[in-house]
């Protein structure tokens, strides 16, 4: 009997040890980045755009921070008469505040808090033609976004697919 709860204590002892290991990792500069990468790479897929920043800061379970936070459209629209508006959005900082609740919600994303440095949104009107619904390029990337969601009867939901409680922007240079 005590050798049995010798075992089942050290198994426990392990576990407890490799958890605490995994926190202190997931803290290291390196596997946050090759974390947000694997994550990014799905996203710049769904959202056929460039998805890129020079730093980025987890904390698990409540905030992330990026830096230099940009999103290019792959797909930008060209009047002809001068460059495409290819970023979207960009901002020297960028710090979400989350719940584990409000990424797994059946309610869609809720981010608690946002906070955006000298951000920059380029919204760009878009004519209908051939490839393109016409509308805001925005429009365009999430409509392709959600578009990969296989079709179902069920009526369309009320619920939220993505909100933010508080946001508050910094302009100051």
């Amino acid at each position: 009997m005590k050798k049995g709860l010798k075992i089942v204590a050290l198994l426990f002892g392990i576990i407890a040890a490799l958890l605490v290991a995994a926190a202190i990792a997931a803290q290291s500069p390196s596997v946050q980045k090759k974390i947000a990468d694997r994550l990014l790479k799905g996203l710049e897929e769904k959202l056929d755009c460039e998805i890129t920043f020079t730093r980025l800061h987890i904390d698990p379970f409540k905030a992330m921070v990026l830096k230099d936070f940009c999103l290019i459209d792959k797909n930008p629209y060209d009047n002809g008469s001068d460059e495409p508006m290819d970023t979207i959005f960009h901002a020297s900082w960028l710090t979400a505040s989350f719940s584990i609740n409000g990424l797994l919600s059946d309610n869609g994303v809720c981010i608690r808090e946002a906070y955006i440095k000298d951000g920059d949104l380029n919204l760009v009107t878009e004519p209908e033609e051939a490839g393109r619904p016409g509308g805001m390029n925005l429009t365009r990337i999430i409509n392709k976004a959600t578009s990969d969601k296989p079709k179902t009867d069920k009526p369309k939901s009320d619920k939220d697919i993505f909100s933010i409680g508080k946001v508050e922007i910094d302009v100051s240079g």
